[in-house]
């Protein structure tokens, strides 16, 4: 039945209406999650919460005793033998009063923008849950070197000197994001010609998909033809990782989706993570850390968020991170510059309707969840939020712009290094200082292996520096090349 009190709550001023509102959530949710805590159950009159969010507005206590409450002395309690069906029903008409009030005023044009944005986060709240497929786990760990990455976590673990960063769970994350990178799989720019593999490749458009294309979740597939045999060539944009297991192949959307499951596969903690400004990549929750860290398997960069808006030169809006569990809207994880960021969102949709929808989507996946998981998720999600809310440091190695793709796309997308005054801020990265040693012996000796993408200090214990840009002052028109099919890794130098 409609529940008279939220009919009553509607009529306050829409202020007024957006604060008794998140309190009488805030109350339901709390009992919901947490049906044995009496702490939850109990709302004393002279509080300041009462006195300020709930006592002043009409239709507020109405609500209260819908749910069930009843007045006790200096307090309104939910007793314990109290079902809670009618709380969950006057919840659910809340949650849709606020939609309701939301929709008011909207321009046809944020309404448009706000149903396509709902529409993907269903597809990619439903996407997340074919990751706890155990029989597809079990296929993902059989083309993992489980025995050798282990051996390189070993070997990372001795040489690492950070106290944070000395943990097994962390170091063979690298280690996996390494060999998924430069062992596994394999970036297509187009897809190649078996008769002519030096030929030039000419895209033709979207072709028709086939069955199987469909089976796989490709309902793109990219058309090209070769310029010497013109030969048709199809490259299906695979959306199911059991596939790409197979494939090993694609751009940045097929390799998170495939890494996301190897990660899962390894019994990490995993979100596929989305970004409006058209790039995925992975989260990865690390226990030791109590966070969760950014995994981009393209690149094979770890916990470097700012990347992206410092180094790729992204106008970012929104970026939410999901698994089977929860979606959350993660943008201020990936941003320094939050007013140019609520610019762009408020073109796009209402952010008190994008909190709603968030935490409906929500409240539907945790139907099924046990206590003791939903208690897990609710402080590991509260933790998360404090993390969010705090002012972004960089490290200065941020500024790398996108190495995955060819050149003449990444220019295209204005995906590059960032550069100012014909200077890269890459020299705000690691500095080299002599040790006694080798102030001694006046010599310092580096060795560079193009194949690990590491230098190693001959003249100071083998200390290791990953990445070519790692060390480097300045740089321009350069650029690290993997020859997958031949197996080799090379410094390459353009000329323009």
């Amino acid at each position: 039945m409609d529940s008279e009190g939220v009919q009553a709550l509607i009529r306050n001023k829409e202020e007024d209406f957006k604060i008794v509102l998140n309190t009488l959530f805030k109350i339901a949710r709390n009992i919901l999650q947490n049906p044995l805590e009496e702490k939850f159950r109990s709302i004393k009159i002279v509080s300041k919460a009462f006195q300020e969010k709930i006592l002043p507005f009409d239709g507020a206590i109405q609500c209260l005793l819908e749910m069930g409450f009843k007045e006790d002395g200096d307090r309104f309690t939910l007793f314990s033998e109290t079902k809670l069906d009618d709380l969950e029903e006057v919840y659910k008409q809340l949650m849709n009063a606020e939609k309701v009030t939301l929709k008011k005023n909207l321009s046809p044009s944020l309404k448009k923008s706000q149903d396509e944005i709902l529409q993907r986060l269903k597809s990619h709240l439903r996407h997340t849950s074919i990751y706890e497929n155990k029989s597809l786990q079990q296929k993902a760990r059989a083309v993992i070197p489980i025995v050798e990455l282990n051996t390189r976590t070993e070997k990372r673990l001795r040489e690492e000197t950070n106290q944070e960063l000395s943990n097994y769970q962390y170091c063979f994350l690298l280690e996996l994001l390494h060999w998924f990178k430069y062992e596994f799989f394999t970036w297509t720019n187009q897809p190649p010609c078996t008769s002519c593999p030096e030929s030039e490749k000419y895209s033709i458009g979207m072709l028709p998909p086939s069955d199987e294309d469909l089976l796989w979740g490709a309902s793109r597939v990219e058309g090209y033809t070769c310029s010497n045999c013109h030969k048709i060539l199809r490259f299906p944009r695979y959306n199911h990782p059991e596939k790409l297991l197979e494939t090993k192949t694609g751009r940045c959307g097929e390799w998170a989706n495939c890494f996301t499951l190897i990660c899962k596969s390894m019994a990490y903690d995993a979100r596929h993570v989305l970004d409006w400004t058209d790039h995925v990549w992975t989260e990865v929750f690390i226990v030791s850390m109590d966070r969760w860290l950014h995994c981009d398997s393209c690149e094979n960069v770890c916990d470097k968020p700012l990347m992206y808006e410092q180094g790729w030169n992204k106008k970012l809006s929104l970026i939410v991170a999901a698994d089977h569990e929860h979606i959350v809207d993660v943008t201020r994880r990936y941003t320094r510059d939050v007013n140019a960021v609520e610019i762009r969102r408020n073109e796009m949709f209402d952010s008190d309707w994008l909190k709603c929808t968030i935490r409906e989507l929500n409240e539907t996946t945790r139907l099924s969840m046990t206590q003791s998981r939903k208690e897990k998720l609710r402080n590991r999600l509260l933790n998360e939020e404090k993390e969010l809310s705090s002012a972004k440091t960089e490290t200065g190695c941020e500024y790398e712009g996108r190495t995955s793709g060819s050149l003449a796309w990444r220019l295209a997308r204005g995906e590059t290094d960032k550069v100012k005054d014909g200077k890269s801020k890459m020299e705000t990265c690691e500095v080299i200082k002599p040790s006694e040693d080798e102030i001694k012996s006046g010599m310092l000796t580096l060795e560079y292996s193009s194949s690990l993408d590491k230098y190693t200090r001959i003249t100071d214990s083998g200390k290791s520096y990953i990445g070519w840009k790692s060390l480097v002052y300045r740089h321009q028109d350069v650029m690290k090349k993997v020859e997958q099919d031949w197996k080799q890794a090379s410094l390459k130098i353009y000329y323009f």
